[in-house]
């Protein structure tokens, strides 16, 4: 029941975003939780801002892993796939909680922040 719920929101989501750096999982032997939706975007910062300001609980997930993993030797440059996901990255609720009206409202933000 918590899967099924969590799955159709992800899906609400991803068919009503017109941003499309998003995966969704299709297959059948690794069923995702879809507790979170995460997407790529060049304005992280002001979308995560913007969704905070209309109280919808988002995250900048791994954000401080490069500075994290400098104190293990990391040197700035050395993965920069790594470097430039964890700077656009934001993670998007869609567990159990998050209501239709809640995905229609993500969705409104998502789209007219570009």
């Amino acid at each position: 029941m918590m899967l099924a719920k969590q799955t159709e929101n992800a899906n609400v989501l991803s068919s009503i975003i017109k941003m499309k750096n998003f995966v969704l999982t299709k297959n059948k032997t690794y069923i995702p939780n879809y507790y979170a939706f995460p997407l790529l975007t060049d304005n992280r910062n002001k979308l995560y801002d913007k969704l905070l300001e209309n109280n919808i609980e988002t995250g900048k997930h791994f954000h401080k892993s490069i500075i994290w993993a400098t104190e293990f030797g990391y040197k700035k440059g050395e993965c920069p796939n790594t470097e430039r996901i964890v700077e656009k990255i934001i993670v998007i609720p869609t567990h159990l909680g998050v209501k239709k009206n809640n995905l229609l409202k993500i969705a409104s933000i998502l789209n007219n922040n570009k």
